[in-house]
């Protein structure tokens, strides 16, 4: 081990790294892989856990209970409780879950457009770029004031040469779905931007189940 030491040292050296520096940098390199690993197992183990947690004072609780014994908190249902903590797996230890996952969701959108339009959907430089984009936009769940209103949607968009795409019934999923949409870089970028800033903090303050509520419901 110790000619092994010296041989690596050596190596180091001639290319021109501190031997010690590097030891201390991957000593803390592992350390943080094993508490990373140690993180995704008591995640994990949490996530398998029958009961519920209060998400304002932490006291375990009863699956059945709906409102918190020891500080009054209201409860979710033990399944969306239970989904609430495997989806948690999906991200970062101490970061906003629904934030993230909004954000995944947006980014994946956006990036089915890029699939289907190619560049020009970063920035319609002309009216047939800007119909293509409005064409995937409401493929992907684009709203249009008129979906609730079909016969005169189907007149807007007979205007705009987009008849095909005239509904037989009123959209209602539509009231929901084009949060998820956005029309060019530069929406994309502010709606994320105010997203990234705002929402870990409702999060924080309303909890995950009323903040999801609020963000779909605006």
């Amino acid at each position: 081990m110790a000619d092994q030491g010296s041989i690596l040292d050596s190596i180091l050296r001639a290319l021109g790294v501190n031997p010690t520096s590097f030891r201390w940098r991957w000593r803390r390199r592992r350390q943080a892989l094993t508490r990373w690993y140690r993180g995704i197992e008591n995640r994990s183990r949490a996530a398998r856990y029958q009961h519920k947690t209060c998400h304002d004072c932490g006291s375990p609780v009863d699956r059945q209970e709906k409102q918190c014994p020891r500080c009054g908190a209201t409860l979710s249902s033990a399944s969306a409780h239970r989904l609430g903590r495997w989806l948690g797996l999906l991200v970062p230890e101490g970061a906003y879950v629904y934030t993230t996952l909004l954000s995944l969701i947006i980014v994946a959108v956006f990036g089915a457009m890029l699939a289907q339009g190619g560049a020009q959907m970063l920035w319609a430089s002309s009216a047939e770029a800007v119909k293509q984009q409005i064409l995937i936009a409401l493929n992907l769940g684009a709203g249009h004031v008129g979906y609730l209103d079909p016969a005169r949607l189907c007149h807007d968009l007979r205007l705009e040469g987009l008849g095909s795409m005239c509904p037989r019934a009123p959209h209602i999923h539509r009231l929901v779905t084009p949060i998820f949409v956005h029309f060019g870089i530069l929406h994309l970028g502010f709606n994320l931007y105010v997203l990234t800033r705002l929402a870990p903090q409702m999060e924080e303050v309303y909890g995950r189940s009323r903040f999801l509520l609020l963000f779909l419901a605006s």
